[in-house]
């Protein structure tokens, strides 16, 4: 039997998707020997058709799925708000996503984000780190609850107070509009039919006569991006760990795990019940703070013995059962079940 895996990213055509280093994690590769064992072949869409798959896989799509067709919804509703409605979801076969409310173990599965987990190998010694670091891309969302304008908030904070002690890395911010009120009539611009191909001519007219400049901020630290995110994060003691929105239960990206992995205290701003599913002693929680100012005296202020203190904590998380469901193994055999079930095979 067939199964044929469907995503927005190119670079993961040709089965690359099953190369954790291309990939970014094992999740596809430990799932395909597994079904190989029951003799079923999973492939990319440009490996197997459609129209040749028994089953079709959509990982954070919008399409108009086959007959016998499985979603995986991991994306937030601030970017693709689709996944998280009843009317789209019902047109699958079954469905998996991190959306509780959503579930009833039916035809929605609760599916973790999941993660390769590790303890950090080693670490820079305390006094040789940098301060504070952020590495995103910049995008934008006219959801109420986005936390990308927060993030922006965040860092010209720290580019203002601490400009020497902070690095920004990622892609897009030589194309970020002035904060606050360019940013925000930009978000509000998004609203917009047709906004993609108004938005690529305005950034292009831009480029093109050299305007830009009195519209897009300007940021020193601005360093790039990066090849291997872990090895850059671990020169500095605290990361910038915003989610895409606010106030989603158990929506819980890959970046606080990159920081635990990393060796580096996250600040986390996101996910509503993250204290529930992570310990609150292995990260710094945004919202305890009444101000930007607050907090940046707390990181300035902590010692060493605290700093190893926070790291320690989180290498015991990881170790811990209370990780599992965020490990692909975990996640994994919750897929291949339904998968099982869905061909009629029976489980070894």
């Amino acid at each position: 039997m067939k199964i044929s895996i469907f995503f927005r990213e190119s670079y993961l055509k040709n089965n690359c998707i099953f190369n954790p280093n291309i990939a970014g994690t094992s999740f596809w590769e430990i799932l395909r020997v597994k079904l190989l064992e029951y003799q079923i072949e999973i492939a990319t869409h440009d490996v197997i058709s459609e129209k040749e798959a028994d089953l079709a896989i959509y990982v954070n799509l919008v399409t108009k799925p086959v007959k016998k067709s499985f979603l995986i919804a991991f994306e937030s509703i601030a970017v693709l708000p689709k996944l998280q409605s009843l009317k789209y979801i019902n047109k699958f076969s079954k469905v998996f996503t991190y959306n509780n409310i959503l579930v009833d173990n039916i035809k929605v599965f609760t599916l973790y984000l999941s993660y390769d987990l590790f303890t950090p190998e080693s670490n820079l010694k305390f006094n040789k780190r940098k301060l504070i670091l952020n590495i995103s891309s910049n995008k934008y969302s006219s959801h109420k609850d986005e936390l990308y304008s927060k993030r922006v908030e965040f860092i010209k904070f720290l580019e203002k107070n601490c400009k020497d002690e902070f690095s920004l890395y990622g892609s897009g911010w030589y194309t970020q509009f002035k904060f606050p009120h360019l940013y925000s009539f930009y978000k509000k611009f998004s609203l917009i039919k047709g906004f993609g191909l108004l938005n690529k001519i305005l950034l292009k007219t831009f480029s093109i006569t050299g305007t830009g400049v009195f519209f897009y901020d300007k940021h020193d630290t601005y360093k790039g991006s990066v090849k291997n995110k872990l090895d850059v994060m671990r020169l500095y003691k605290f990361n910038i760990c915003f989610e895409n929105i606010y106030g989603i239960d158990t929506y819980i990206s890959e970046k606080i795990f990159d920081c635990f992995k990393a060796g580096v205290i996250p600040i986390y701003l996101g996910s509503s019940d993250v204290q529930i599913h992570i310990p609150k002693n292995t990260f710094i929680d945004y919202r305890d703070f009444s101000s930007l100012h607050d907090l940046y005296d707390f990181i300035y202020n902590m010692d060493e013995n605290k700093f190893k203190l926070y790291l320690k904590n989180a290498s015991k998380f990881i170790m811990s059962e209370k990780s599992l469901k965020f490990k692909n193994d975990y996640n994994v055999d919750i897929l291949l079940n339904q998968i099982l079930k869905t061909l009629k095979i029976q489980k070894c």
